[in-house]
Parts: C-alpha cells; sequence; structure tokens
C-alpha cells in the first residue's frame, strides 16, 4: 500500500522484457554489491505520480522541492 507500491509498479511497466528497473534510490543501495550491466533512463514520469513543485516561484527553492521528492520516495520505497 502506499506510493512505494504505486512507485514499485510503474517501474515494473517502464522496465523491457527481461530486464530489471530501479529507482536511482534504489540503485544507490545496491550499487557495488550486484554484478549488474546498468543503463541510465534518466528522468522518467510515471503513471499517477507526480513530484512536489517548487510553488514559491523562487528558483533558489528548487532544491528543496526536489530534496522532500527524493526523501518521502526513499521512505516509501520497499526495501530491495
Amino acid at each position: 500500500m502506499g506510493d512505494g507500491v504505486n512507485i514499485a509498479a510503474r517501474l515494473e511497466g517502464v522496465a523491457t522484457p527481461g530486464a530489471i528497473c530501479l529507482s536511482e534510490q534504489a540503485y544507490w543501495q545496491v550499487k557495488g554489491r550486484l554484478d549488474l550491466k546498468v543503463s541510465d533512463l534518466g528522468p522518467v514520469q510515471l503513471k499517477n505520480i507526480v513530484p512536489f513543485t517548487n510553488l514559491s516561484g523562487d528558483p533558489a527553492h528548487d532544491y528543496f522541492a526536489d530534496e522532500v521528492t527524493e526523501n518521502l520516495t526513499t521512505l516509501t520505497s520497499p526495501p530491495f
């Protein structure tokens, strides 16, 4: 239940047959522990997953919206 499950389901749909698609946070957790060939897909918009947006209009606060999104995604992602 929750965003972690929704994100995992959406990432599964992004993966090509026979491949695994990991979020950046999941990748950093397993990097160096597994011998895997990795391809970076870059930013991918996942269906029904909306990141936080900087509504202040001040570009200096963009980092805050990005950090909140990243932290919540990490905290709600299932362990791998």
